[in-house]
């Protein structure tokens, strides 16, 4: 295949590479909203960090995963939260897609407990508060809309009164109710209970800590700034090597359709920048959920600043590189249930 590719390249080389050459023409010309400027450290903010990690293996009748939260406090001396689960997934069909949902859903529940327990100046969560949220629901898991409506009017209730307890899938607790009530559209209902379970945390975090919120990307395929088909932040790296950062855009509210709580979700505008806090290292977008200017922004960053290293926040750091579940780490806990079971890929 490799000589097929390469007689391809000899075909269209010139096409691509002037291609390349408006593209990079087009961005030069643009002169972005950035400004070259030292931050400085402002100490004293107390900050809590998480990250969340999920893994799994499928195997030919059955998915089992593994899903993780790690968050960590700093005032002083070190304290964390953590919480983790292993089980088998039911229906097994798309769960790869629900499984994120499971991912967020500990992870959001790790931060609320975070606010009760510590009351932070800050929450920083790695990525993007606006991608968690419209996450799509699996199409193919679309129950039909009476099946919606009386999941929401009949289980809603008691997944709010149960999200901030535990740091746990609670809606996996109402599979058997839910499967008694819906028969017919069992597997639809289970999915879409957990879609509004995730739905729910996540406003529920907004609620209780929006002034606290700020999510931190290292990479981002947002084109909000510009409109010129590759990422602001591919723009602003090639723009400045330097520290500093951009002159914050309010996105507004998310335009986005929510099966609950839409109304309650779009009051909540979105700030983004981005920022280096360190010269030559990386580029950071940060979001928070709320409106801000340039002067909360500096704030935020010089706050951002005293409690990072190599320009990046060592909590952050400290929770992803702690959290992951990796392959390995599956195949001991298969092992550990004594399951071995083909997964249709051995004779590959």
């Amino acid at each position: 295949m490799l000589e097929d590719l390469l007689e391809v390249i000899a075909k269209r080389k010139e096409e691509v590479l002037k291609k390349l050459e408006e593209l990079e023409k087009e961005r030069k010309e643009i002169k972005p909203p950035w400004k070259d400027s030292a931050i400085e450290e402002a100490k004293g903010k107390k900050v809590a960090a998480g990250d969340s990690s999920i893994n799994w293996i499928d195997f030919r009748t059955f998915t089992i995963y593994a899903v993780a939260s790690q968050l960590f406090y700093f005032d002083g001396k070190m304290e964390n939260i953590k919480a983790c689960d292993v089980d088998i997934l039911w229906p097994c069909t798309r769960g790869d897609e629900r499984l994120r949902f499971y991912m967020h859903i500990f992870e959001t529940k790790a931060y609320l407990q975070a606010v009760k327990k510590f009351n932070p100046d800050y929450i920083l969560l790695d990525g993007s508060l606006i991608g968690m949220l419209i996450r799509p629901f699996p199409s193919i898991f679309e129950p039909p809309v009476e099946v919606k409506r009386e999941i929401e009017g009949n289980f809603m209730k008691i997944l709010e009164d149960n999200v901030e307890n535990e740091i746990e899938i609670f809606s996996k607790k109402l599979w058997h109710s839910v499967e008694e009530r819906f028969p017919e559209f069992k597997a639809e209902a289970i999915c879409y209970l957990e879609y509004l379970e995730h739905l729910l945390s996540i406003y529920k975090l907004l609620t209780k800590a929006k002034d606290k919120l700020i999510a931190i990307a290292k990479t981002s395929r947002a084109t909000d700034y510009f409109n010129l088909g590759i990422p602001d932040m591919a723009v602003f790296e090639k723009y400045s090597k330097k520290e500093g950062f951009s002159h914050p855009l309010i996105v507004g509210n998310i335009k986005w359709k929510f099966p609950i709580l839409d109304e309650e979700i779009k009051r909540f505008n979105f700030t983004i920048f981005y920022s280096r806090l360190e010269e030559r290292k990386n580029m950071l977008k940060f979001e928070v959920p709320r409106e801000i200017g340039e002067k909360e922004a500096k704030e935020i960053l010089e706050d951002m600043k005293a409690i990072s290293t190599n320009g990046y926040p060592y909590l952050l750091k400290k929770a992803h590189s702690e959290v992951i579940i990796r392959k390995k780490d599956m195949e001991h806990l298969a092992r550990a249930f004594g399951l071995v079971e083909k997964i249709g890929r051995e004779m590959l």
